[in-house]
């Protein structure tokens, strides 16, 4: 995976449906996962994520660089430049909305 050797771990989610994982041999860390994903119309895609340039913060490695694919099409690039951790969420953060 991106030029180097990598390990994958196949599984499948509650729904059914089957993604892989593969992480770098040498870091440990996530560099693709590739899995069948459903639109927010119910259409079913292929997805790819790749995961790179992972920088530290807070002692914790994270992929800066996110690129998804959907069907082998450009579907999101993220470029991320800070990550900030909280020790707690505030209350009511996982409470249903109310109508």
């Amino acid at each position: 995976v991106q030029g180097k050797p990598a390990v994958a771990i196949k599984y499948t989610g509650p729904d059914g449906k089957e993604a892989t994982v593969y992480f770098d041999k040498e870091s440990g860390l996530p560099v693709r996962q590739v899995a069948k994903v459903t639109g927010w119309m119910g259409e079913e895609y292929t997805q790819e994520a790749n995961y790179s340039e992972y920088k530290e913060f807070d002692g914790i490695k994270v992929a800066t660089k996110v690129l998804m694919k959907r069907d082998g099409e450009e579907f999101v690039k993220e470029n991320i430049t800070d990550v900030k951790f909280m020790d707690k969420a505030p209350g009511g953060s996982f409470d249903e909305p109310k109508s």
